[in-house]
């Protein structure tokens, strides 16, 4: 009796367990249903419909860096460049073919515009209920855990910190600014020049009208900001906001927020045009959809993240902003930036760039028949590009307590960039499915990583297929 009572009872538990795990699921599943009816039923169009912004071709770089040096003032930067007319060759070699479904199987065809885009846009691509399912099951709860974890452990090591129970990992502020010049992908595209002075190589940056939010969490434009740097020291020689000059370690803030809400948000709008979330090849596609979403989530989520972080009091600031900032720094386009290959010598990032990117091209028009309807320079921005920022900017500020909360005029900017640093900028862990350019199962991508192994391992594996953090 004992046993038959003792499998009764099991017997019972188990389907009390199913039913919970299929009720919690059925739930869970109309929650996402909601959320995804309002943020793309009826309100976005598919890439090769006429009104989504990236069925035109992918937008013209804007301007060159020769009016930026003059704006600033030649006798601070040394002989300004030249204005060059609009040059076609420093703008993507590569084209989106046309067709963005295939034919097989009877499906309807979809052409991309011969027109260029205006401008960009980071989050507009529609996805399926059914794709947006499969990233709520297999990609967000990899993101959540990644977030909360970095986010209260940054947030009980303020809290030692400010009972002097622990300390900051030791900075070095000046090169850490060259660092966040020469090795980061937003920050590295607003050099201008470089001199040599008093036999010190000398390199110009500039960031103009550049945005943040101030000590009342308002958008606030600043007329530039640059820096000097000293390429064989990799160290900042001085820096000025308006006509204000800056610390190292508030330089540090400023271009890690240039980073982060500025400049990286570019890469992730670019990467639009290297979505095809109806490609025949699954590993294509799978890359499509994630990406798509990791754009709904950097652009549309994370603005209700600052709030609930103020809500919930980890935030001292009143953070829920930011949007108006990255929204600032997409819309700013990018300028041609071709000069950058003169850092090649002193930034691994730039000699990495330029010996990869040419490859890259070539095999991408060697196997674009799998890539319809996607640009090879946006995969190209959208994987390679995106990746790398993530890895150096993670190299880079290798502790968030680095950012000053109490500085009177960065603070706001300070504590955003602490939580971007420590729950968005690592590896996603345990996802399962493959995302690296290494074990990639298409020949594609295992050629650019074979020559990209040679040139450096360390970034080479580093790769990923799709934005996926």
């Amino acid at each position: 009796m004992a046993l038959l009572g003792a499998f009764l009872w099991w017997s019972s538990a188990r389907v009390a367990i199913v039913f919970s795990i299929i009720s919690l699921n059925i739930v869970w599943i109309v929650s996402r249903y909601a959320i995804w009816c309002a943020g793309f039923a009826g309100t976005r169009l598919d890439r090769g419909l006429v009104g989504c912004p990236s069925t035109a071709r992918m937008p013209y770089t804007t301007g060159s860096r020769g009016r930026a040096v003059r704006r600033c003032g030649t006798t601070t930067f040394g002989n300004a460049p030249s204005d060059p007319p609009p040059n076609k060759k420093t703008l993507p070699m590569t084209r989106a073919t046309t067709l963005l479904e295939d034919d097989k199987g009877g499906k309807r065809r979809r052409r991309l515009l011969t027109r260029r885009a205006s401008g960009l846009d980071m989050d507009h691509v529609y996805v399926s209920f059914f794709d947006y399912l499969w990233a709520c099951y297999f990609v967000v709860p990899n993101a959540v855990f990644l977030w909360a974890k970095g986010v209260a452990v940054l947030l009980l090591r303020g809290a030692l910190c400010r009972f002097g129970l622990i300390a900051p990992k030791h900075c070095d502020p000046a090169c850490v600014v060259g660092r966040l010049l020469l090795n980061s992908v937003a920050n590295v595209v607003h050099f201008v020049s470089m001199e040599e002075r008093d036999g010190v190589q000398v390199a110009y940056f500039v960031f103009l009208d550049f945005k943040i939010l101030d000590m009342k969490g308002e958008l606030k434009t600043y007329e530039r900001f640059w820096v000097e740097l000293d390429l064989e020291r990799k160290c900042m020689i001085k820096a000025k906001l308006d006509n204000r000059e800056l610390t190292a370690s508030e330089t540090i803030i400023l271009l890690w927020h240039n980073n982060i809400f500025a400049g990286h948000v570019k890469l992730h709008a670019y990467a639009n045009w290297a979505i095809n979330t109806h490609a025949s090849d699954p590993f294509v596609r799978q890359n499509s959809v994630v990406t798509a979403m990791y754009n709904y989530f950097g652009f549309t989520v994370f603005k209700d993240l600052a709030s609930f972080w103020q809500f919930i009091g980890a935030a001292r600031y009143n953070i829920a902003g930011i949007q108006e900032v990255v929204l600032a720094g997409v819309q700013s386009g990018i300028h041609s930036h071709s000069i950058i290959r003169k850092l090649a010598p002193y930034s691994s990032l730039v000699d990495f760039t330029v010996k990869v990117r040419s490859r890259f091209i070539h095999e991408f028009e060697k196997h674009k028949a799998d890539f319809p309807g996607m640009n090879g320079e946006a995969l190209f921005i959208g994987t390679v590009l995106h990746s790398l920022d993530h890895t150096l900017m993670d190299d880079n500020l290798e502790d968030p307590l680095w950012l000053d909360l109490d500085h009177p005029e960065f603070g706001v900017i300070a504590e955003l960039g602490r939580f971007v640093k420590a729950g968005f900028v690592s590896d996603v862990p345990g996802l399962a499915f493959e995302k690296s350019f290494k074990d990639a199962p298409h020949p594609f991508y295992n050629k650019v990583y074979h020559h990209a192994s040679f040139v450096s391992q360390y970034l080479a594996d580093r790769m990923d297929t799709c934005i996926i953090k």
